[in-house]
């Protein structure tokens, strides 16, 4: 396996923790909210490497991090500045 992988194997399980103790309690509009919030942050953190990964190891991490609770997609997009780049997509 990939050591990315490894390493999001070990992000899964904190993710795992923090809904378990956070927010089982939680209404399901709520929850699921903060489940894709919870995501777009472990995107953001990936995004903030100066050596940023490929879209497929970025979309590849979030799917194994949080892929339990929510669905993760990517497309295509064209940026204002006419650049492409992989959108994420979060939902539950």
């Amino acid at each position: 396996m990939a050591y990315y992988l490894e390493r999001a194997e070990d992000l899964k399980e904190l993710v795992d923790t923090f809904v378990e103790e956070f927010l089982d309690g939680f209404d399901v509009n709520k929850k699921n909210d903060a489940l894709i919030q919870l995501g777009y942050i472990i995107n953001l953190a990936i995004r903030c490497n100066p050596r940023q990964p490929q879209g497929t190891v970025r979309r590849n991490i979030i799917q194994k991090a949080i892929g339990d609770h929510v669905v993760v997609s990517m497309t295509k997009e064209v940026s204002e500045r006419g650049s492409t780049y992989n959108k994420l997509h979060l939902d539950v």
